[in-house]
């Protein structure tokens, strides 16, 4: 059977993961399968039909994956790459991933926002309204906090999408392609700890083999993430940085290799594991319908009766910052900011 394979992401659910591994190895696969990373958001009419006499050259058994992150974000592209390449192939679906809005959060901050001298603006204004002392919170922390106090809309996408609404954003997408035959399979990101292998889920909701890359696939990982002590410095320095929320990503890596141990940045997680608790206990009824109507293995734990979030929290944070009084840093955080403070400054203008 041929069949297009449209995965839409979204980004910070291991769409690189897939991508990269599809890329290189999609020509070993027992079925003849080939793989196009897609210009982002800029698919055009020469691009879909590049796609389409692609797919007609394809033999009656193979697969073509098409791919890019921002397909999430873009409903009508994923209908228009269908209904293109639909008449040459026998079977369509777009997959999809989700994970807790809380983890999603976190890694988007790691990833982009700590390095947003706008989004920092954004949170800093939004805690002098509330009130509360910015200077008593780790960036992570800020941006947990004022998430929550902003319904979210501090947690944005830089592109303006609040996508992990999944129920939301995911029943867009299903709407968009429901006239056409298509299927739609949506998963969740899970801990390894709890046995998730990737790309082997991604080849079961294809119906694919992996054959002889089974083992390679379990173990690989494709981005190599930013240490949280660099992310906390970029971030207090921000305002003087010279890269941008995309850029510099090669710099970022290699003082990240500095910090061998990992260093956490604050001295306790306590306020990390209740901000988290408060994120999936304001998403629990919506996740519950995602849940039911895409038949997604359920992804968070039950919380207890609903609370009004905004009070309730400032509530919280009013109490935890009297006993704070102040940002008290895991002293190997202070230790690597002062042992590579000189290399730590490349990420600076300089003579800022």
């Amino acid at each position: 059977m041929k069949q297009l394979i449209i995965h839409v992401g979204p980004g910070k659910c291991a769409s690189s993961t897939i991508q990269q591994f599809y890329k290189l190895y999609a020509c070993e696969l027992v079925v003849p399968t080939v793989f196009r990373m897609l210009p982002a958001a800029s698919v055009n009419s020469s691009s879909l039909h590049e796609l389409k006499a692609l797919s007609k050259r394809l033999p009656p058994l193979s697969n073509l994956i098409v791919s890019h992150e921002s397909l999430f974000k873009f409903p009508e592209l994923v209908r228009a790459i269908a209904q293109t390449i639909s008449p040459n192939v026998e079977r369509v679906i777009v997959i999809g991933y989700s994970r807790e809005q809380s983890s999603f959060i976190r890694s988007s901050f790691k990833q982009w926002l700590f390095r947003s001298v706008e989004r920092k603006r954004e949170v800093e204004s939004l805690f002098a309204d509330k009130g509360l002392n910015i200077d008593l919170f780790t960036g992570m922390e800020q941006a947990l906090i004022a998430g929550l106090l902003s319904n979210f809309k501090t947690t944005r996408q830089l592109s303006g999408h609040l996508i992990h609404q999944w129920h939301k954003s995911y029943s867009h997408l299903e709407r968009s392609l429901k006239d056409l035959n298509v299927e739609l399979s949506v998963g969740t990101i899970k801990p390894l700890s709890q046995g998730f292998d990737l790309l082997h889920d991604f080849a079961d909701r294809a119906n694919f083999d992996l054959g002889e890359l089974g083992a390679l696939a379990s173990d690989y990982r494709a981005n190599e993430s930013f240490s949280e002590a660099v992310v906390e410095y970029a971030y207090n320095n921000v305002e003087r940085l010279n890269i941008g929320p995309h850029d510099g990503n090669e710099l970022l890596i290699e003082l990240s290799r500095l910090d061998v141990e990992r260093t956490p940045v604050a001295n306790s997680n306590i306020l990390i594991t209740a901000l988290s608790g408060y994120i999936q206990k304001y998403y629990q009824d919506e996740n519950l319908q995602f849940c039911r109507q895409f038949n997604v293995q359920r992804f968070f734990y039950n919380q207890s009766k609903s609370i009004n979030q905004t009070e309730a929290l400032i509530d919280a944070l009013q109490v935890f910052t009297a006993q704070r009084k102040t940002l008290r840093y895991h002293e190997g955080y202070l230790r690597f900011i002062s042992k590579h403070e000189d290399e730590l400054q490349r990420l600076l203008v300089p003579g800022s």
